[in-house]
């Protein structure tokens, strides 16, 4: 932080405000009438119980801090609101195309869930009874491949 210790200020908000503007998150121009007027409340504060000595030696020493607890504030009060959205597509969707495999008529479809016995002729068995496939209907080359689905 560029806020250094030891510099006096000609007004006692400063110290506050240039360890505030230290802070990347925190736009100076566009909020300067908000950070003088949380420094000035900061500022009020101390001087409630402190003399004005007293005040500059607690706000010189302790300026870092004190922006951070003023930052920590902000940020749980900060609200962004999006002014409008800029749709872009930059690529549709694939169309599905025909599960490329064959089967003899009136094959049984088995439940995929379903223990296979004879692991030599999973690739021509047809599972079926998913719920979120694509397909109705699929083949598989191994039985880890359909315990996998």
């Amino acid at each position: 932080m560029t806020a250094q210790v030891g510099i006096a200020e000609l007004r006692s908000e400063n110290y506050i405000i240039h360890a505030l503007v230290d802070y990347d998150d925190i736009s100076y121009d566009e909020h300067a009438d908000l950070i003088y007027e949380l420094a000035n409340q900061a500022v009020e504060h101390l001087g409630g119980y402190l003399s004005d000595d007293e005040v500059n030696n607690v706000l010189d020493g302790n300026r870092a801090l004190l922006a951070k607890t003023i930052h920590i504030q902000m940020a749980e009060n900060f609200r962004e609101e999006a002014s409008g959205y800029e749709v872009k597509v930059s690529s549709g969707f694939t169309s599905l195309k025909p599960c490329a495999y064959t089967a003899t008529k009136g094959q049984t479809v088995h439940n995929y869930r379903d223990t296979v016995m004879v692991k030599d002729k999973i690739k021509q068995m047809l599972f079926g009874h998913f719920n979120k496939c694509l397909y109705p209907i699929q083949k598989f080359d191994s039985d880890t491949e359909r315990c996998f689905s």
